[in-house]
């Protein structure tokens, strides 16, 4: 069982997490003792230890004790064992001159000295080749291999539990560290002894549960009820775990263990089992007590000389840092609280990009579960149409295998509200379905929808929409006053029917495309500004009902095609050809892209795990090996390591949903992310160790930034989240006003220098006057192109442009005129029109 940990904001820890860890003792117990030792009988014998602490740290102490086991003997067991369960029973255990909050600190603490400085150590090791160190070499290693993030992320989880430095800090730890080591050397022995005595009283038959105890959670401080059934999601979310019960009653009436069936050979491995756990705590209190030393590499005395030596390393930057602090710093700070584990439950969900901004690679596969996105453009509209035909590929997006663009492409207006199934190859159709609906957003991810009645609305602040049961047949997702997604339900699912935008602007769709199975498809999309028509796309369909061709409408005849696509016989797309010919390639085994191209024929490849649609991609790169990464995830904690094409390292660590808090660079740099509930980041701690914090209110609006100096910019919302003012860090004030479409239409500066817009119908400038009167005035045409442009001096710039929105010429206010001309589409060689310029 391997004793890889991971050290992390505590709200990004999981009751999966819990249970993930149950269950990998829970298989070890059974498979070393026939079936007769559970996690569930291993609780009823440990009620009677005492513990008051971390609710990670109880399963931690299990693992430890089982990967000593698992060495073979205590022979075998190195002090790199004895310090791992030496510190995580530090995070447990009650003990007199230490308070769990200090205890709450300590663990995660020196578990992130301990991993860093072994990564260090062997760093140096690697490039000096060298097996292993001199002292003096350990030293400099350390010395100059903990970075200023390193310090400042330390100095900053020890602060949100202990009052005093750093510093203060490690020296009040070295100073107590005989009698903590004295009393977990006593807690070890306790622990041991009694599942050794449990193990007997199992196997003759005289073990028996306790009587039951409610299931609503009564808490008796510094007993064990549930050694893994602990209360997970309230202590994760409250982040007060260190000064309640890590366990919660979980017993169920009288457990009657007396008549037990235990095989001849069952009992004598249960027997030998309990020896050999006895036999650690029989030693333990010699060998945890070695660990005080804080001159011997890997005791706990030594952890706490490397945090000195850190904390000393950061007071000089922070010295400095407070000769420049404002005077207006903000004492206010967001919660730190961290804790480690050392088994986690894997990732479920792909995080969303706009909030977590690193979470992918240069080839867009997700560090969290392995999932391949990007998207291609096949046209633009023009004119003031913000819309794209663009088509985004998502790996496991099982859900989208039957749609209309090949299968794992969605598109802006394939977007729905679906039945919610998982993918099963048990099956003809693969759906297994579940109860609920999910949402099939923009970007392609699957995210699971509350169960609504009608006229009920909430609102999800991880994702920001409103989401609301307008009646059985129509679902809403808002995404605030910007535009309005309407689903109108068809058999199972609900598909998009309507787009409302600001200052007017719709799209429409409708569905009268039939298939051979009586189901009818995407056939027309109609873009208008109140009842300006700006543009028809009309879709056109292959015999096995996907899009062959989108085509242009005017005066309600086919124009000209946009875009063509070709599908294999798996109803995969093979090739996506523009207006101009030019075209994306597309391979693929089981729906997983292996090689995409761009239009000029450059192309990416990727290598799977699997064929199924959970299959993670292990592996990028392009034909010309310009870029290349290879992923390898932890098997026990959320980690991916990506090693790019020059064989560099950068570890990557998320939450369960996804979200990055941690990313370490090739030459140990890290940035931190702590993030709320709504996965808004509320800390940064950057490269170089700054730190900026945010606060935001309930609608993921920023109200507060604050910077490593101390000063801090204010910012003020309407009940429309549009920014309406701003106190920025020199305590100058910035005011903003907007009309009822939410168009800005007025701007003071700090000193109260006044500018005005003035808009159109569409939501366009037409005139803007600065603070001294100056006057600019825009004409547009009914398409939205810009037609005039006239500064303040009253010199008029012009633009014309042909039926297709290209622009045809440009005049400046001297005459000055440059045309430009375009050819029909065509392989033919072209000449200039003067001899000698280049094309």
């Amino acid at each position: 069982m391997s004793q890889n940990s991971v050290v992390a904001p505590l709200n990004t820890f999981s009751p999966k997490d819990l249970t993930a860890k149950k269950a990998e003792v829970d298989k070890w117990f059974r498979e070393y003792t026939n079936g007769v030792v559970t996690v569930d009988r291993l609780e009823t014998i440990c009620r009677s230890v005492p513990v008051l602490g971390s609710a990670f740290a109880i399963g931690d102490i299990i693992i430890d004790i089982i990967s000593m086991i698992n060495k073979g003997g205590l022979d075998k067991v190195e002090i790199f064992d004895w310090l791992n369960l030496g510190i995580d029973v530090i995070g447990l255990v009650p003990m007199g001159p230490v308070g769990p909050s200090v205890r709450s600190a300590a663990r995660p603490a020196l578990f992130y000295v301990k991993n860093e400085s072994e990564k260090i150590i062997k760093a140096q090791a690697k490039k000096l080749g060298k097996k292993t160190l001199t002292s003096q070499e350990v030293k400099k290693a350390l010395s100059t291999g903990f970075k200023d993030s390193a310090s400042v992320f330390l100095t900053t989880i020890i602060a949100e539990n202990v009052a005093g430095t750093l510093e203060n800090f490690a020296k009040k730890g070295q100073s107590l560290l005989n009698q903590i080591l004295k009393e977990v050397g006593n807690w070890i022995v306790l622990l041991t002894k009694t599942i050794d005595d449990g193990f007997k009283k199992l196997v003759s038959g005289s073990l028996n549960g306790l009587p039951n105890l409610k299931r609503a959670g009564q808490q008796s401080l510094g007993v064990i009820k549930g050694i893994f059934e602990l209360d997970g999601t309230r202590i994760v979310n409250n982040a007060k775990y260190a000064t309640e019960n890590v366990a919660k009653t979980v017993g169920k009436g009288y457990v009657n263990l007396a008549n037990l069936a235990v095989s001849d050979e069952a009992r004598a491995k249960v027997l030998a089992l309990g020896a050999k756990i006895r036999s650690i705590g029989q030693v333990a209190q010699a060998k945890v007590n070695g660990l005080s030393d804080p001159n011997t590499l890997w005791t706990i005395g030594w952890l706490f000389s490397i945090m000195g030596m850190v904390a000393a390393k950061h007071r000089q930057k922070r010295a400095q840092i407070k000769a420049k602090e404002t005077t207006k710093a903000n004492a206010s700070h967001p919660s730190t609280a961290t804790d480690k584990s050392n088994k986690q439950a894997h990732a479920e969900n792909n995080a969303n990009q706009c909030k977590n901004c690193m979470g992918g690679t240069g080839g867009s596969i997700t560090f969290a579960m392995g999932t391949e996105f990007f998207t291609h453009v096949d046209a633009q509209l023009g004119g003031i149409i913000q819309d794209s035909i663009s088509r985004t590929y998502v790996s496991n997006l099982y859900q989208m295998d039957d749609a209309i663009f090949g299968a794992r492409w969605v598109t802006p207006f394939t977007t729905k509200i679906s039945r919610k199934f998982k993918y099963t190859s048990k099956k003809k159709d693969h759906k297994d379905y579940l109860n609920g609906l999910e949402y099939i957003c923009l970007d392609g991810r699957a995210i699971d929808l509350p169960d609504l009645k009608k006229g009920q609305s909430i609102y999800d602040p991880i994702e920001q929409y409103t989401y609301t049961v307008l009646s059985d047949q129509l679902h809403l997702i808002a995404y605030g006053e910007d535009e309005k997604r309407y689903y109108e339900k068809y058999g199972e699912d609900y598909r998009l029917s309507y787009i409302e935008r600001k200052n007017g602007f719709k799209v429409a769709l409708r569905y009268d495309h039939v298939s051979t199975d009586n189901k009818t498809i995407l056939s027309d999309i109609l873009f208008k500004q109140d009842d300006n028509l700006l543009a028809h796309l009309a879709l056109q369909l292959t015999p096995q009902g996907l899009v062959s061709d989108i085509w242009t409408i005017k005066n309600g005849q086919l124009d000209r095609v946009l875009a063509s696509y070709d599908y294999d016989q798996q109803g995969d797309l093979v090739q996506a050809t523009n207006e101009f010919a030019a075209s994306y390639y597309y391979q693929y085994t089981h729906h997983l892209i292996t090689r995409y191209t761009d239009l000029t024929h450059r192309g990416m490849n990727l290598k799977w795990d699997g064929i199924l649609p959970t299959s993670k991609a292990i592996e990028e790169w392009a034909d010309n090996a310009s870029r290349a990464s290879k992923l390898e995830w932890d098997k026990n904690i959320r980690k991916t390591t990506v090693l790019d094409v020059e064989g560099n390292s950068t570890e990557h660590y998320y939450d369960i949903d996804g979200y990055t808090y941690r990313i370490v660079y090739p030459d140990n740099f890290e940035e931190w992310f702590f993030r709320d509930d709504a996965k808004n980041i509320t800390l940064h701690i950057a490269k170089d160790g700054s730190k900026t914090s945010y606060t935001y209110d309930e609608r993921g609006n920023v109200l507060t930034t604050t910077q490593d100096d101390g000063a801090t910019s204010y910012f003020e919302y309407d009940e429309k989240n549009q920014l309406t003012g701003m106190v920025d860090a020199e305590q100058g004030r910035w005011f903003k006003q907007y009309d009822g479409s939410g168009n800005l239409i007025k701007e003071i500066d700090p000193l109260k220098h006044e500018t005005a817009y003035v808009y159109n119908a569409m939501g366009l400038v037409t005139s803007i006057t600065d603070a001294k009167g100056g006057s600019k005035s825009l004409k547009y045409d009914d398409q939205g192109n810009l037609i005039s442009y006239t500064d303040c001096s009253g010199k008029e710039t012009k633009w014309q442009y042909d039926e297709r929105g290209r622009v045809i010429s440009i005049e400046n206010a001297l005459n000055q005129k440059v045309e430009y001309f375009y050819t029909e589409l065509t392989l033919e060689n072209r000449e200039p029109i003067i001899k000698g310029l280049p094309l």
